[in-house]
């Protein structure tokens, strides 16, 4: 939406292909971090700095795309982190935020893992509870994300063919698109009481300011929790505890799957010895098979 409004008016195919290219730099960057997650996937507190430094990257891309200003978040003062007209800032902004997201997530998992007991059943609970939250995390945000939208919208931006003659004079649609789309848009723009020049209380640029500043905020957590190796003492407290019923347990299963195992192997020989019609004199059997038996 921020390449839709003003100044930023972009077609809709230059805003999906922003959209794509930042997503392909994100897939590539993560195949380039395999080597890095193989090496710190061990040490909680390696992990977390990645979390870290991912996050504050995020975070600092927000900030640019924002632009983050004190008047975005209801301040007074109208300066901005970065021009709020150049699409030279906003590009390499959105590369920033995918290449952050990556780095935020790809040590995540390992650390949730690390030192949890070998038990198929916790570990099952652990990896489905993570991917619950994730997924949850995809549904809440963009609720979150239009609340804070609409708390810190006072003036509305023209978006999309809103921005273009006739509602916005000013702006050639030439400029921006293809001639099909500049004459398909100038036909059907209907007008709209909304502001054709930037404002800084636009809503979108206080909600990205507050992400990235929050992205921040959580970066410093993680760097306070891996100096103290918070998480690594949590874990160990929580294994002891689950160390004891782990074990008993795998036990038990040892012993029912041997128990059924043995049973299914003599139900299987007394049908084969059934359709043979031949019976077993249990006193001809060598004494040491006999006793093998019993």
């Amino acid at each position: 939406l921020r390449l839709a409004a003003v100044p930023l008016v972009l077609c809709y195919t230059q805003i999906s292909t922003t959209w794509t290219v930042s997503s392909f730099v994100g897939a590539g960057i993560s195949l380039l971090l395999i080597p890095i997650t193989e090496r710190v996937k061990d040490n909680s507190r390696k992990c977390k700095l990645v979390t870290a430094f991912g996050y504050f990257v995020m975070g600092f891309g927000f900030l640019i795309l924002a632009p983050m200003s004190a008047a975005a978040l209801g301040g007074s003062s109208t300066s901005t982190l970065a021009p709020a007209d150049s699409a030279a800032v906003i590009y390499p902004a959105m590369i920033l935020k995918s290449i952050g997201n990556v780095i935020a997530y790809i040590c995540v998992y390992p650390d949730m893992m690390l030192n949890v007991p070998d038990d198929a059943f916790l570990e099952a609970r652990v990896t489905a509870t993570y991917s619950a939250m994730y997924s949850l995390g995809w549904a809440v945000g963009p609720l979150l994300g239009s609340g804070l939208y609409v708390g810190f919208a006072s003036v509305e931006l023209c978006l999309n063919e809103d921005a273009l003659p006739p509602s916005c004079p000013n702006n050639s649609a030439a400029d921006f698109c293809s001639s099909l789309e500049a004459d398909e848009v100038s036909r059907n723009a209907p007008s709209a009481a909304c502001s054709c020049e930037w404002q800084p209380k636009n809503g979108f640029d206080g909600e990205a300011t507050l992400v990235g500043l929050l992205g921040i905020g959580y970066a410093l957590v993680l760097v306070v929790a891996a100096i103290f190796n918070v998480g690594v003492k949590l874990v160990a407290a929580t294994t002891e505890d689950l160390t004891e019923p782990t074990a008993v347990r795998r036990a038990s299963l040892t012993k029912v799957r041997a128990d059924k195992g043995g049973q299914l192997a003599m139900a299987d020989l007394k049908r084969r010895l059934k359709r043979a019609e031949i019976t077993i004199d249990r006193s001809m059997l060598p004494v040491t098979v006999s006793t093998t038996a019993e």
